[in-house]
């Protein structure tokens, strides 16, 4: 099995996203395997990315079609959102099913080897989550969470909820600024 290399910043994003999928393929064939070794999983567990997916790639195309600008990955914003749109503070996050825990009191029977460490990253994981939310939350931020999942098989539903909301701060923000300008 060959290793590849992590794409640089000049990367065009199509190759990118074909180094995720070859991502995706190397764990495939490990799995397929059965056992291997710890230098294996390492290799593996790298290849894990945590922004670029495929399930993020197909929201924010989407949205960029239907003429929304946002951030992506916003290290200034607490939780880091997959997706943020600062002016109206709405945070965005595309959460996988294994890492983020979907259904995790039926699912969590289905790690074979190595429970312990597993339990524990991914119950971690979504306590991490619940804290972004509630922070993120207190600062006056809304927050929307789409399963991978959720994404793939209805993205036209995902795109009308982040548009909902978009129509609904921005609403907001003009009535903001209209009483503000009353009151002057």
């Amino acid at each position: 099995m060959k290793a590849f290399a992590l794409p640089s910043l000049e990367t065009p994003w199509w190759l990118s996203a074909t180094l995720l999928l070859r991502s995706f393929w190397v764990v495939n064939e490990l799995c397929r395997m059965g056992k291997h070794t710890a230098e294996q999983i390492r290799k593996t567990m790298q290849a894990v990315k945590s922004k670029g997916s495929k399930i993020e790639i197909l929201l924010t195309k989407a949205l960029w079609a239907k003429g929304h600008r946002y951030r992506k990955n916003d290290k200034t914003v607490f939780g880091k959102p997959d997706i943020t749109f600062r002016k109206i503070r709405l945070a965005i996050f595309v959460d996988s099913e294994f890492w983020h825990g979907k259904d995790w009191d039926t699912n969590k029977l289905d790690h074979k080897s190595n429970k312990s460490y597993w339990f524990k990253k991914i119950e971690r994981n979504m306590d991490r989550d619940k804290t972004v939310t509630l922070e993120l939350t207190k600062h006056g931020w809304k927050v929307l969470r789409f399963w991978g999942n959720q994404i793939e098989k209805n993205l036209d539903y995902c795109v009308s909820e982040i548009e909902q909301e978009i129509k609904a701060a921005k609403a907001l923000q003009d009535d903001r600024f209209i009483r503000r300008n009353r009151r002057n």
